[in-house]
């Protein structure tokens, strides 16, 4: 196999690996967002929760990233027919489960200190625990107070 040949058939397998490996920091697609939102989302497996905050970690090979977010409410997850609407909190998460996370990052103060936190507003699940998820199953869930959404595009 010449040099050449060599370096098309690596440079078509990196293109490719990279089309098919998800990427843990991401955009949000275009859909109806509270008006503060960046399109910032962050896609992992969930490896800690408390009652308003949950720990995503990403590791590809040898290399692991990890964020934490706090919810800014409870997500509502949509009502089976008949049923209410129920509410989720991050401590309802099975530790295992692949979520991607939409968030913005706000500064806060801490002690008199600017600290970056990043708020979680909304949640896609791609497996519970172990259990897969099918795409077609994989909506949005608003974990937001405010009723009021826009159309945005990123």
């Amino acid at each position: 196999m010449s040099k050449t040949h060599s370096l098309a058939v690596t440079a078509c397998a990196l293109l490719l690996a990279s089309v098919t490996m998800p990427a843990q920091h991401g955009t949000a697609p275009a859909g109806y967002y509270p008006s503060k939102f960046t399109g910032s989302t962050f896609k992992g497996t969930v490896t800690s929760v408390s009652n308003d905050e949950v720990t995503l970690t990403y590791t590809k090979g040898t290399k692991t990233q990890t964020f934490t977010g706090r919810f800014e409410a409870g997500c509502s997850i949509p009502a089976e027919s008949g049923k209410p609407a129920r509410i989720m909190l991050p401590a309802n998460i099975p530790v295992g489960s692949g979520l991607t996370a939409f968030y913005s990052t706000k500064d806060e103060k801490d002690g008199g200190q600017k600290v970056k936190e990043n708020w979680i507003i909304a949640i896609s699940v791609d497996a519970w625990g172990q259990r897969k998820i099918a795409e077609e199953r994989q909506g949005i869930m608003y974990c937001v107070t405010s009723k009021l959404l826009s159309y945005q595009a990123f």
